[in-house]
C-alpha cells in the first residue's frame, strides 16, 4: 500500500476500534 493510503487506512481504523477489540481489528478491518 502506499504511505497515504496506509494512514487513511489506519484513521479509520482508529475510529473502527472504539467499538471492536484491538486483536480483531485486522480481520475486521475490511468492514469498516
Amino acid at each position: 500500500l502506499e504511505p497515504e493510503q496506509k494512514n487513511q487506512l489506519e484513521l479509520s481504523l482508529l475510529q473502527c476500534q472504539q467499538s471492536i477489540d484491538s486483536s480483531l481489528t485486522d480481520m475486521q478491518s475490511e468492514a469498516c
